[in-house]
């Protein structure tokens, strides 16, 4: 009953399902700590020897992005990026935490996103922009890359005021308003720095970007700046209290809901006029207008980052209005205030912008029970599910956690298992446009086919890899001498005593490493390579010394119960096997007959004896149609 019940509540997740869309700023903060910052024409000095004491990925939107995730709604990310190793770790963060990549356009003729942070003891930070490629998504741009994806797949937009050019902000939000969903805008720098240095656009442009956006959050300092420019009849004379301000603001904005932050005074939210409005009891009663509401600095928060704490709350702004929508009433504004101010105070409470996998998620709700639905809603998400068009989030969640509990623990694990795995492969096969450009899947293709037996070449295969890894290794050479592809395996300790002698130039080296840090094939494809033998890497980590060093690299990323148990990476590495034999017995136009020729044993040999003469005429005539599958 309770598994008929989840069936009905749940739809499974798909790569065509919505989003919650964002584009903005995604960067790699370098952190360069110095003694103190130089007067203008004269020299600093860095802290230590070091220089460089850290990269670690964030930017406003990335930030929100992953939070929104966390807490339950489905996210991606809109933006252009480089080939260069900061695109790859801002791409490879995402994957790991469930943000869709899909819509990121990496190319070489893109760069990615730099912050360079000077912080120094006793003293402010100081930091150096350089937004690179976000600075070019201008209306046009918007529309050429991102256009498409926006109409098929997004249900709301969010954005900022930070790095992309006011135009190509304006374009996300008229985009939404024409598809009639939600559009959000973080005002991240003030309205000053926005039209000076940073040169974003016009004061009208950017008047239009804080007034078509559905909800609005600033702080203090940037509402008194946006007020000044909205109505320069107010000549400074702005409410003093927050919530007075958000009052103002969401009333001369004219937007569904306005927040405005400051640090540890707190947060305050009010509805605009359109939404102000609240029924009082009785039938056919008057309806009266919600007031603004306060939510203060949470007291008894053990300070560790100040980074990212506004980009968190935004986030669980985010988040809520995903699961619950726009509020309409004081209760409802409180609410989602009370959870936006948790998941600011959970982010300063750990080191970096990002949410801690295991900790910030249950610190929100310790700081916010409010917060439950949305932890619902990422236990859901984790499943690959959401509820379906006919249900509501409570009656999924419900459903889900009755199907559940009545399962024994060791039943549970093993259905887990299974859903990881199919989590696994739909992330790989969604990825794919993301990692595996045509012209690298054709490379791995020409190499291998090189040692196929009718050509003239003396090409051959040698795989290999450590543990798990060296396991299936062994699987992929052996399935492709059944396509006729001359190969071995070779484990990876084995080549330096004495197999080395096996390899010549020409040969392909294929190396399998879920980390791409295994010490003996680093060495390996060092030595290989300086005979001229070419190298393909299988890892989970495009940055890693394994796949730098090979002459090209099949990304095989997955996430590990536990964080380390070697389960997920080998189903994700035996799909990538199968997709190569596919893509060759594809490209060598393998026939059924030539393969049972490879493999005549077996209950495959033997499906093809069932007459005397099958051996010949039957799987000929099979072939024509369709090619066997990976063995």
């Amino acid at each position: 009953m309770a598994a008929s019940r989840a069936a009905a509540a749940l739809q499974p997740r798909g790569p065509t399902s919505k989003l919650v869309l964002g584009c903005g700023s995604n960067v790699v903060d370098k952190f360069y700590p110095i003694r103190r910052w130089p007067k203008e024409g004269t020299k600093g000095y860095f802290l230590d020897e070091s220089i460089c004491s850290a990269r670690v990925v964030g930017g406003v939107t990335l930030n929100h992005l992953v939070w929104a995730r966390a807490l339950g709604t489905p996210t991606g990310l809109l933006a252009l990026q480089g080939t260069d190793e900061n695109g790859v770790a801002i791409r490879q963060t995402l994957d790991d935490v469930g943000v869709d990549t899909s819509a990121i356009r990496v190319s070489e003729k893109f760069s990615t996103s730099l912050s360079h942070i000077f912080p120094s003891p006793g003293a402010e930070r100081t930091i150096l922009m350089a937004p690179a490629s976000t600075a070019n998504l201008d209306a046009k741009t918007m529309e050429l890359e991102f256009g498409s994806v926006i109409r098929r797949r997004a249900s709301m937009i969010t954005t900022e005021i930070s790095q992309v050019p006011l135009s190509g902000v304006l374009f996300l939000l008229h985009a939404a308003r024409d598809a009639g969903f939600p559009s959000l805008l973080d005002v991240d720098i003030s309205p000053e720095v926005a039209l000076g240095p940073a040169q974003l656009g016009s004061s009208a442009e950017l008047i239009e970007c804080v007034t078509s956006a559905s909800m609005v959050k600033l702080t203090a300092e940037a509402a008194e700046e946006v007020l000044g420019l909205v109505n320069p009849k107010l000549n400074g004379q702005t409410e003093r209290s927050l919530e007075g301000l958000a009052q103002q603001l969401a009333e001369a904005l004219h937007a569904r809901l306005c927040v405005v932050t400051d640090g540890s005074r707190g947060l305050a939210l009010a509805l605009g006029r359109r939404k102000a409005q609240d029924q009082t009891s009785g039938s056919g009663g008057r309806r009266k207008a919600v007031h603004p509401v306060l939510v203060p600095g949470l007291k008894g928060i053990s300070l560790v980052d100040f980074t990212g704490a506004g980009d968190a709350a935004f986030g669980a702004m985010v988040a809520s209005l995903h699961a619950q929508g726009f509020p309409e009433t004081a209760d409802g504004l409180l609410s989602m205030g009370k959870v936006a101010a948790a998941a600011g105070a959970a982010c300063v409470e750990v080191k970096g912008a990002l949410p801690h996998p295991q900790k910030s998620v249950a610190r929100v709700l310790q700081l916010a029970p409010e917060a439950q639905p949305l932890a619902d809603a990422a236990a859901l998400l984790d499943m690959g599910v959401s509820p379906s068009p006919d249900s509501t989030l409570s009656e999924a969640a419900t459903a889900l956690v009755a199907g559940v509990k009545q399962r024994s623990p060791s039943v549970q694990a093993y259905a887990r298992s299974l859903e990881e795995d199919v989590r696994a492969l739909r992330t790989l096969s969604a990825g794919l446009a993301l990692h595996e450009k045509e012209d690298t899947i054709a490379r791995v293709v020409e190499l291998l086919a090189a040692a196929h037996t009718t050509t003239s070449k003396k090409t051959h295969i040698y795989t290999s890899g450590i543990g798990k890894s060296g396991l299936v290794a062994a699987r992929l050479a052996s399935s492709l001498r059944s396509i006729s592809i001359r190969s071995s395996h070779v484990p990876a300790t084995e080549f330096v005593h004495g197999d080395l002698g096996s390899l010549s130039r020409g040969d392909v080296l294929v190396c399998l490493s879920t980390s791409g840090r295994t010490s003996e094939l680093i060495d390996v494809t060092r030595r290989v390579r300086a005979k001229g033998v070419d190298v393909i890497a299988m890892t989970a980590n495009a940055a890693s010394p394994l796949a730098q060093l090979a002459d090209v690299h099949l990304h095989a990323k997955s996430a590990e119960p536990l964080g380390k148990v070697p389960a997920r990476s080998i189903v994700v590495q035996e799909a990538v096997s199968n997709a190569i034999i596919s893509a060759i017995a594809q490209a060598t136009s393998l026939t059924m007959a030539q393969f049972l020729d490879n493999h005549p044993g077996g209950s495959i040999g033997q499906s093809s004896l069932a007459t005397p003469s099958s051996t010949t005429t039957a799987p000929a005539a099979r072939a024509s149609s369709s090619s066997p599958s990976p063995p």
